[in-house]
């Protein structure tokens, strides 16, 4: 407790501290009753010098230099950051098809293939992710040919005259 506190300016080579005044510090004994009170005019409390983080984070490396590396973890991350605006469009592409059925007929059909579409692309594009991250898969075709499985069910569902809405 103290009645003023301020952190000082900040000099080249000196390490940054609290300055406290006029106050009380209270060392509590966690074990025994033997805790201490010290009353004080000005107390200065330095702050522990932190080492800095410098290990390396591919989820916060920018685009453009996972861009330049040849590293295939790092070609499995700029692909995965690429290729989720892919997947938002071919699965919206995707919906219209499915969204269409027959007179008096349900929807339920539709509607459990459209979650197994949408669970099996991103399971399988975690796989492809793996694959290439462990250079199982050359970073091309690398995660991309996983997009064509929703590109032909697509095509597919368009071009299939049970899909088609049909005037008697």
């Amino acid at each position: 407790y103290a009645q003023e506190a301020f952190l000082p300016p900040v000099r080249a080579g000196e390490r940054r501290s609290f300055e406290f005044v006029n106050g009380y510090n209270y060392l509590l004994d966690r074990i025994g009753s033997q805790d201490t009170t010290l009353k004080f005019n000005h107390m200065t409390v330095y702050i522990p010098v932190e080492d800095r983080d410098t290990k390396y984070r591919r989820r916060a490396e920018p685009s453009i230099n996972l861009y330049r590396s040849d590293a295939p973890k790092d070609i499995a991350e700029l692909q995965w950051r690429l290729s989720t605006p892919l997947a938002t469009v071919l699965l919206s592409v995707l919906a219209v098809p499915l969204s269409r059925s027959a007179p008096r007929q349900g929807r339920h059909h539709s509607f459990i293939l459209a979650i197994l579409v949408y669970v099996g692309l991103f399971n399988l594009t975690g796989v492809a992710r793996n694959w290439v991250e462990d250079g199982k898969v050359q970073s091309f075709p690398g995660i991309w040919w996983i997009y064509l499985i929703p590109l032909l069910l697509f095509i597919g569902l368009m071009v299939s005259p049970s899909w088609r809405h049909r005037k008697r």
